[in-house]
Protein backbone atom coordinates (compact mmCIF):
# COMPACT_ATOMS: atom_id res chain seq x y z
CA UNK A 1 0.00 0.00 0.00
CA UNK A 2 1.48 3.44 -0.83
CA UNK A 3 1.01 5.35 2.51
CA UNK A 4 2.68 8.22 2.02
CA UNK A 5 0.70 11.78 1.89
CA UNK A 6 1.90 14.96 0.98
CA UNK A 7 0.39 17.53 4.31
CA UNK A 8 0.80 20.39 2.07
CA UNK A 9 -2.29 20.30 0.81
CA UNK A 10 -5.48 22.63 2.09
CA UNK A 11 -8.92 22.32 2.60
CA UNK A 12 -10.16 25.99 1.63
CA UNK A 13 -14.21 26.62 2.17
CA UNK A 14 -14.81 29.73 0.66
CA UNK A 15 -17.13 32.38 2.42
CA UNK A 16 -17.71 36.37 1.35
CA UNK A 17 -15.14 37.95 2.11
CA UNK A 18 -11.91 34.88 2.34
CA UNK A 19 -8.50 36.78 2.09
CA UNK A 20 -6.91 36.19 -0.67
CA UNK A 21 -3.62 36.32 0.83
CA UNK A 22 -4.17 33.33 2.48
CA UNK A 23 -3.78 31.71 -0.85
CA UNK A 24 -0.64 33.48 -1.38
CA UNK A 25 0.60 32.43 2.07
CA UNK A 26 -0.20 28.84 0.47
CA UNK A 27 1.99 30.03 -2.61
CA UNK A 28 4.83 31.17 -0.46
CA UNK A 29 4.71 27.98 1.82
CA UNK A 30 5.16 25.61 -0.96
CA UNK A 31 1.88 24.14 -1.06
CA UNK A 32 1.18 21.22 -3.44
CA UNK A 33 -2.61 21.92 -3.78
CA UNK A 34 -5.74 23.59 -2.77
CA UNK A 35 -8.94 21.95 -2.68
CA UNK A 36 -11.80 24.65 -2.86
CA UNK A 37 -15.24 24.18 -1.25
CA UNK A 38 -16.95 26.40 -3.13
CA UNK A 39 -20.37 27.53 -3.01
CA UNK A 40 -23.69 25.67 -4.88
CA UNK A 41 -21.89 24.40 -8.49
CA UNK A 42 -18.44 25.51 -8.03
CA UNK A 43 -17.94 28.70 -6.94
CA UNK A 44 -15.91 31.23 -5.57
CA UNK A 45 -16.33 34.75 -5.28
CA UNK A 46 -14.15 37.36 -7.72
CA UNK A 47 -14.01 39.67 -4.88
CA UNK A 48 -11.79 43.04 -4.27
CA UNK A 49 -11.91 44.55 -0.89
CA UNK A 50 -9.63 47.51 0.36
CA UNK A 51 -8.78 45.76 3.16
CA UNK A 52 -7.41 43.24 0.91
CA UNK A 53 -5.07 45.47 -0.49
CA UNK A 54 -7.26 45.69 -3.86
CA UNK A 55 -6.16 41.86 -4.17
CA UNK A 56 -9.00 39.63 -6.20
CA UNK A 57 -9.79 35.95 -5.23
CA UNK A 58 -9.06 35.16 -9.11
CA UNK A 59 -5.73 36.75 -8.85
CA UNK A 60 -4.73 34.91 -6.33
CA UNK A 61 -6.03 31.57 -7.50
CA UNK A 62 -4.23 32.72 -10.85
CA UNK A 63 -0.67 33.23 -8.77
CA UNK A 64 -1.64 29.18 -7.33
CA UNK A 65 -2.36 27.94 -10.57
CA UNK A 66 1.22 29.89 -11.97
CA UNK A 67 3.06 28.24 -9.06
CA UNK A 68 1.80 24.35 -10.18
CA UNK A 69 0.16 24.06 -7.25
CA UNK A 70 -2.96 21.82 -7.96
CA UNK A 71 -6.43 23.12 -7.64
CA UNK A 72 -9.69 20.99 -6.97
CA UNK A 73 -13.21 21.99 -6.68
CA UNK A 74 -16.01 20.88 -4.45
CA UNK A 75 -19.27 21.54 -3.16
CA UNK A 76 -20.20 23.20 0.04
CA UNK A 77 -24.04 21.60 -0.72
CA UNK A 78 -24.69 17.93 0.82
CA UNK A 79 -25.26 15.79 -2.33
CA UNK A 80 -24.05 18.51 -4.40
CA UNK A 81 -21.98 18.01 -7.76
CA UNK A 82 -19.88 20.62 -9.28
CA UNK A 83 -20.86 22.04 -12.71
CA UNK A 84 -18.96 24.84 -13.10
CA UNK A 85 -20.19 25.14 -16.14
CA UNK A 86 -23.47 26.38 -15.70
CA UNK A 87 -22.48 30.05 -14.74
CA UNK A 88 -19.65 32.72 -15.96
CA UNK A 89 -18.12 32.42 -12.69
CA UNK A 90 -17.26 28.94 -13.02
CA UNK A 91 -16.15 28.93 -16.39
CA UNK A 92 -13.58 32.15 -15.41
CA UNK A 93 -12.36 29.66 -12.72
CA UNK A 94 -11.90 26.55 -15.42
CA UNK A 95 -9.94 28.97 -16.80
CA UNK A 96 -7.85 29.41 -14.37
CA UNK A 97 -6.89 25.94 -13.72
CA UNK A 98 -9.20 24.62 -11.37
CA UNK A 99 -10.13 20.90 -11.53
CA UNK A 100 -13.89 19.97 -11.30
CA UNK A 101 -14.24 16.81 -8.94
CA UNK A 102 -17.87 15.97 -9.57
CA UNK A 103 -19.58 15.28 -6.44
CA UNK A 104 -16.72 14.38 -3.76
CA UNK A 105 -16.98 15.91 -0.89
CA UNK A 106 -14.45 18.00 0.43
CA UNK A 107 -12.64 15.72 3.13
CA UNK A 108 -12.54 12.68 0.62
CA UNK A 109 -10.76 14.88 -1.71
CA UNK A 110 -8.47 16.48 0.76
CA UNK A 111 -6.82 13.08 1.95
CA UNK A 112 -7.27 11.88 -1.78
CA UNK A 113 -5.39 14.89 -2.85
CA UNK A 114 -2.57 14.07 -0.56
CA UNK A 115 -2.53 10.61 -1.06
CA UNK A 116 -1.97 11.54 -5.23
CA UNK A 117 0.18 14.19 -4.35
CA UNK A 118 2.43 12.13 -1.82
CA UNK A 119 3.14 9.17 -4.41
CA UNK A 120 5.92 8.97 -6.28
CA UNK A 121 3.70 9.97 -9.71
CA UNK A 122 4.26 13.96 -9.91
CA UNK A 123 2.83 16.55 -12.69
CA UNK A 124 -0.66 18.32 -12.07
CA UNK A 125 -1.58 16.10 -15.18
CA UNK A 126 -0.84 13.27 -13.41
CA UNK A 127 -2.59 14.25 -10.28
CA UNK A 128 -5.60 15.53 -12.19
CA UNK A 129 -5.85 11.97 -13.56
CA UNK A 130 -5.09 10.37 -10.02
CA UNK A 131 -8.18 12.61 -8.82
CA UNK A 132 -10.66 12.24 -11.16
CA UNK A 133 -10.50 8.76 -11.41
CA UNK A 134 -12.44 6.54 -9.24
CA UNK A 135 -10.35 4.75 -6.58
CA UNK A 136 -12.72 3.71 -3.35
CA UNK A 137 -16.15 4.51 -4.24
CA UNK A 138 -15.49 8.50 -3.55
CA UNK A 139 -17.06 9.53 -6.91
CA UNK A 140 -20.45 8.79 -8.81
CA UNK A 141 -20.82 8.35 -12.33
Amino acid sequence: PRIHLDEKVALVKYHPAYDPKMIDWRIQNKYSGIIFEGTGLGHIGRGTRPEHDERTMYEAVGRAADSGMFLGMTSQCIDGRVRMTVYESGRDLLNLGIIPLEDMIPETALVKAMWAMGGTQKGNNNIKDIMLSKVASEMTP
